[in-house]
């Protein structure tokens, strides 16, 4: 299933690298309860401006590339437990302060907690809020195989 994780950030600064950092954990365990990890490596848009006759309009989306693919550290074998495909999350981001959705599939066999959240690459700072999510436990039994993005339970 597919989750959508509101992101907030200030202006960010052009001079600067980010990544996201996606995790994984038992309900309510916060940190100390970390199951799974990952960094995903950021690049920063400029802002787009629409002029019209009486408004100015700043873009504050943008578009998921269509052709870079992510490699999934998650365990997603037959067996596993839960899995995160990132390949959904975008990997161009407009610097532009402001409300964004991030989306990020999961699959999981119980309930768990999940977290998005935007970081300087160098200084690990947070820029972002913690955006979260509640996991629902699968109806399905296993997770096979992952093929460009896409899931299959059986």
């Amino acid at each position: 299933m597919v989750y959508n994780f509101t992101a907030e950030w200030s202006a960010l600064p052009s001079t600067t690298t980010y990544n996201w950092f996606v995790w994984l954990t038992n309900p309510g365990a916060g940190w100390s309860g970390v199951l799974w990890s990952q960094n995903v490596a950021v690049t920063l848009t400029n802002p787009t401006t629409t002029r019209g006759p009486t408004t100015t309009r700043r873009a504050t989306t943008t578009a998921l590339p269509v052709t870079t693919t992510v490699a999934i550290a998650s365990p997603c074998g037959a067996t596993a437990a839960y899995c995160v495909d990132v390949s959904t999350i975008p990997l161009s981001i407009s610097r532009v302060a402001g409300t964004y959705s991030v989306a990020v599939k999961v699959w999981s066999k119980t309930a768990l907690d999940a977290f998005v959240e935007l970081h300087e690459t160098n200084s690990l700072a947070l820029v972002s809020n913690y955006a979260y999510s509640a996991i629902t436990a699968s109806t399905t039994s296993a997770y096979t195989t992952y093929r460009r993005g896409e899931g299959r339970l059986r």
